[in-house]
């Protein structure tokens, strides 16, 4: 399956707005600069690197270089409507590791038991739930063993169902991943 761009945009803007913030953030900055996919704004002083934000035009940014007085920022879209002075938003929502929105895409994208209809929103919600185990167990478990864990359980003992990958699965694999306190994990049959 190839993945346009824009295609990717629409995912990360609707798990962004799906995204229940525990950690409301108003932290707002300017952009100073903007060129070649790149903004750099000041005001985001609390900004942490990797985090999503989002620029008054609807578009999303990852923080990547934090400088005392500035953040350079990724534009994850179109620049248009971008210009100095324009505002940019925190959103609190760090991105575990740069490219897991396509590898999760690409591992659930043929999955019997997701449809055209409801495409977007489950693969938003499976992103939501891998970054919710990333967090509660501390970035502990790789990004591939979960997603391949994510995927097995979902297509086979859930038979498609979020609530039940997140509510029985997934709940069991925090659980063992910090009990094991960052050592090799794998998942078994009875996870």
């Amino acid at each position: 399956m190839d993945l346009k761009p824009e295609e990717i945009s629409k995912i990360i803007k609707a798990q962004i707005k799906q995204y229940d913030q525990k950690l409301k953030q108003d932290e707002t900055g300017t952009i100073i600069l903007v060129g070649d996919g790149i903004a750099r704004a000041s005001g985001l002083e609390s900004c942490m690197a990797n985090e999503l934000v989002e620029f008054e035009n609807g578009e999303y940014g990852m923080a990547l270089n934090l400088e005392e007085d500035s953040v350079s920022i990724v534009i994850l879209g179109s620049d248009v409507g971008l210009h100095e002075g324009s505002i940019v938003r925190r959103t609190g929502r760090v991105e575990f590791a740069p490219g897991r929105v396509e590898r999760i895409i690409r591992a659930f994208c043929d999955s019997p038991y997701l449809s055209q209809e409801d495409y977007a929103d489950a693969l938003s919600a499976l992103i939501e739930l891998f970054d919710t185990v990333k967090t509660e167990t501390d970035d502990r478990i790789s990004d591939e063993a979960l997603i391949e864990e994510m995927r097995a359980a979902f297509d086979g003992v859930c038979h498609g169902s979020l609530e039940l990958l997140a509510d029985e699965v997934l709940s069991r694999v925090v659980r063992r991943v910090n009990a094991r306190g960052g050592a090799e994990w794998k998942m078994t049959e009875d996870t």
